[in-house]
């Protein structure tokens, strides 16, 4: 069982070398949502894909789910302006009742009952 969620800017940071992590296979657990975001850009390298997919296979890949869109509604009637694909990690996490780690507090303050953290 996964520890806590990371957000898609902690990944992006360790892949730009500014911030490296050390995962356990296991430890961590990423939305679908994340790899959407990590592996949409196009121009991307077969190099940085295979740096991706090699980080991700340590992670515990939880996909959307009709309980997660329904947590995900509720966070959007509360926060509306809060951006759609952190609304879906927040409550990721929430449903699994884990912490999410991201560098983005900011952007997920004042979600009831999301536990934060800033590091693993």
């Amino acid at each position: 069982m996964p520890l806590f969620v990371i957000d898609t800017n902690i990944f992006v940071l360790h892949l730009a070398d500014l911030e490296p992590i050390e995962l356990v296979t296991g430890v961590a657990a990423v939305s679908s949502v994340s790899v959407y975001e990590l592996l949409r850009y196009p121009g991307m390298s077969l190099e940085e894909k295979k740096k991706i997919e090699e980080l991700l296979a340590t992670c515990v890949e939880i996909s959307l789910n009709s309980t997660i869109a329904r947590r995900a509604a509720e966070i959007s009637m509360i926060r509306p302006k809060m951006k759609p694909l952190d609304v879906f990690i927040a409550a990721t996490a929430m449903v699994y009742s884990l912490p999410l780690v991201t560098k983005n507090i900011r952007d997920f303050k004042g979600v009831k009952g999301l536990k934060l953290r800033s590091s693993i």
